[in-house]
Formats: C-alpha cells, sequence, structure tokens
C-alpha cells in the first residue's frame, strides 16, 4: 500500500494538471496489481477459467 501512495504522489506532481498525474496512477496500479496476480502457469489459468 505505501508504494501505491508513493507512486499516486508521485505522478500527481510530475504533470501540470493534477487530475492527469491521478489518472494516470490509477491505471497504472490497475495494471500493475493484474500483473502480479495473473496464474503462472497454463494449468492455473484452466482452473480458474473452467470451474464446476
Amino acid at each position: 500500500m505505501g508504494e501505491e501512495i508513493y507512486n499516486r504522489d508521485y505522478f500527481i506532481n510530475v504533470f501540470k494538471k493534477p487530475e492527469t498525474g491521478l489518472w494516470l496512477s490509477a491505471v497504472l496500479s490497475v495494471i500493475f496489481f493484474v500483473l502480479r496476480h495473473l496464474p503462472p502457469n497454463t494449468i492455473k489459468w484452466f482452473d480458474i477459467l473452467i470451474q464446476p
């Protein structure tokens, strides 16, 4: 969580319009979250996609 707060503050202060930095940091947070929680192999993908 501290990493997220740091990244949001960094991106908000980089741009002249704070809204641009906020949107960019929110999108990057979602992308990083998804990438870190993807299944590592094909069997786990099928396990998630095909559930009884």
